[in-house]
């Protein structure tokens, strides 16, 4: 079984907002409107080819993006990661003590969970991609504000990855030491 970061989703109040706080080397994809999601998205590639994207995401209208606005403001909401076996990769996260979200009762069918647990400051989405993984030699850094020691736990969960507690206002993404820094 391999677990892949695919992407690092940001919620935020204004797509706009965080695109112009990009730096050089950032490339923003078109904007897609998701009705069923309620959301307003914007992938942005990466200067590392191995590496996630980052995926923008402003609510529009009520549904799970605007309620998780409202609770807990704008920042890192999940990170979408692909795996080649759905069975052993939730079998993999439980271990770690996420828990499938209410949600994934619908969503396992369509081969996409949703993982969770209390104090954790985001959400990890998991689904399976028919052809083999290549799991990338990328080191990525994800600096949260507001957060607290709960990030600690959060190192075991997506190989790779690292997450910790900032001072700062932003979200810090870095991908193989280069950063951008988000204030949402």
């Amino acid at each position: 079984m391999t677990i892949k970061l695919d992407h690092i989703a940001i919620l935020t109040t204004s797509l706009e907002k965080c695109i112009d706080q990009l730096p050089v080397g950032f490339s923003p994809q078109e904007i897609e409107i998701q009705p069923a999601e309620g959301t307003r998205e914007q992938y942005v590639s990466t200067l590392s080819a191995d590496g996630p994207a980052l995926l923008l995401l402003e609510p529009i209208q009520p549904g799970p993006y605007q309620t998780a606005l409202e609770k807990r403001g704008p920042g890192l909401h999940h990170l979408g990661c692909t795996t080649d076996s759905l069975d052993e990769a939730v079998a993999h996260f439980s271990t770690t003590g996420l828990l499938l979200h209410p949600v994934s009762l619908k969503s396992y069918t369509r081969d996409t969970v949703w993982l969770c647990r209390p104090g954790v400051p985001y959400l990890i989405e998991l689904y399976r991609v028919p052809s083999e993984i290549k799991q990338p030699e990328v080191e990525v850094l994800i600096e949260l504000p507001r957060a607290d020691s709960a990030c600690e736990q959060c190192n075991q969960h997506v190989p790779g990855v690292v997450v910790r507690a900032s001072d700062g206002s932003v979200v810090k993404v870095s991908i193989d030491a280069r950063s951008v820094s988000i204030r949402p």
